[in-house]
């Protein structure tokens, strides 16, 4: 198989397990009771109210991203949370109008599972990045 076509098929791959885990999120969400649900129209720490257009479309630059990050990274898994987490939070989105939030931790904005996924993700990227530059040195 050409080089190519393993990175187009282990995208898809990435993508198949991004998706059953984004709709394991969204079934956590239905079995929510509602007086637990907040109907999230805002981004991050409630920045950009009512602007749900501009956050789908700042979601899928982030798909088209994720999808070069996949196929050039060792840390495809780790990624496939991200993506799970941004799936489901788009979708919200796109068919709710904002994303259910059902976490609350006093002194923290509410948060979702989803939420969870890409932090702890962006995170340990983060610190994986600065490892392979430690030892570069």
């Amino acid at each position: 198989m050409r080089k190519e076509n393993k990175k187009v098929n282990r995208f898809f791959l990435n993508f198949t397990y991004a998706l059953f885990l984004a709709l394991g999120f969204q079934l956590i969400t239905y079995l929510m009771p509602t007086q637990f649900v907040y109907l999230n129209t805002r981004l991050i720490f409630g920045t950009l109210e009512s602007a749900t257009i501009s956050i789908v479309l700042l979601s899928l630059a982030a798909l088209i991203s994720i999808y070069f990050l996949i196929i050039t990274t060792k840390s495809r898994r780790l990624i496939t949370f991200l993506l799970a987490g941004l799936i489901s939070n788009l979708f919200d989105r796109i068919f709710r109008g904002g994303v259910i939030d059902y976490i609350y931790i006093h002194g923290f904005p509410m948060f979702n599972i989803p939420d969870i996924a890409i932090v702890v993700t962006i995170t340990l990227l983060a610190i994986s990045g600065l490892n392979k530059l430690k030892s570069a040195d």
